[in-house]
């Protein structure tokens, strides 16, 4: 790939994550049809990006949004999911640059359809909600556990996780805004990723001064934030578990708690 194409997809990649994660109106608008997408992690990404900015539902009205659309926004962007699967082939036969390649991916992904279906997050009261806003709910629950997984998978394979700020924001803002949506303690899979997460960004040192709190000190402030308030969070089901014997969780997902923390909303 020439270095100039190199260089405006790095410009595109940059713009479109600073606008999905700091809600920055994007200054690029790169054309990449669905036929250019290949076996390629660099332009699938940028592929998913554009896909992103240009999804209808973004300039639609945020207080009343179009469900329908959004969930026809979230579709396509889960039929790249699984054109990459598709194209990579079979997972259990991939090589280990192969594996860290689909879990980036995987991660993006997944933090994109929760972003897009974070409208539906707004509505506090069950009773009215239609069988799309229910779906969009469940579809943006999911896609936060699955970027979570990879971003812990990720770990495992890679030290791009903590020197890459999307990735470290992608899989923090997932982790926190579980905890804020309160089905963490029914699912033990999600409390065991949470842990690992805590163990990943703590230091086996000692307290340093000035703080009660083990928190990895690469962190930048805002992100060491993220670190303490998924702590309280996760101790606090901790507590509420041991309290009510292992039943301390909601019938359905609190979406009245989904706050400005992450994800832009």
């Amino acid at each position: 790939m020439p270095l100039r194409e190199v260089e405006s997809y790095a410009i595109v990649w940059q713009d479109s994550l600073l606008f999905l994660c700091f809600d920055k109106i994007p200054v690029t608008k790169p054309i990449i049809t669905a036929e250019d997408l290949r076996d390629n992690l660099p332009l699938t990404i940028h592929f998913l990006y554009d896909r992103t900015i240009r999804s209808s539902s973004l300039w639609a009205s945020y207080e009343s949004p179009d469900l329908a659309v959004i969930l026809g926004d979230v579709c396509s962007i889960e039929q790249i999911r699984s054109k990459i699967i598709a194209l990579n082939g079979r997972p259990q036969q991939f090589n280990i640059a192969q594996r860290r390649e689909t879990s980036i991916l995987n991660l993006h992904i997944s933090f994109v359809t929760a972003w897009l279906c974070r409208p539906v997050l707004r509505s506090h009261d069950p009773t009215t909600r239609t069988s799309t806003h229910s779906q969009l709910i469940e579809k943006c629950y999911q896609n936060l556990v699955e970027c979570v997984r990879a971003f812990v998978k990720l770990y495992s394979m890679s030290v791009i996780t903590s020197r890459s700020w999307s990735i470290m924001h992608n899989g923090l803002s997932s982790a926190l805004l579980l905890g804020l949506l309160g089905g963490t303690p029914r699912d033990t899979e999600m409390r065991d990723l949470q842990a690992k997460i805590l163990e990943i960004f703590s230091e086996s040192q000692d307290d340093t001064a000035g703080s009660n709190l083990k928190t990895n000190s690469q962190l930048s402030p805002p992100y060491a934030r993220v670190i303490v308030a998924f702590r309280r969070l996760y101790t606090d089901h901790e507590s509420n578990t041991l309290h009510t014997g292992g039943h301390a969780a909601p019938e359905s997902v609190n979406v009245g708690r989904f706050t400005n923390v992450a994800i832009g909303a």
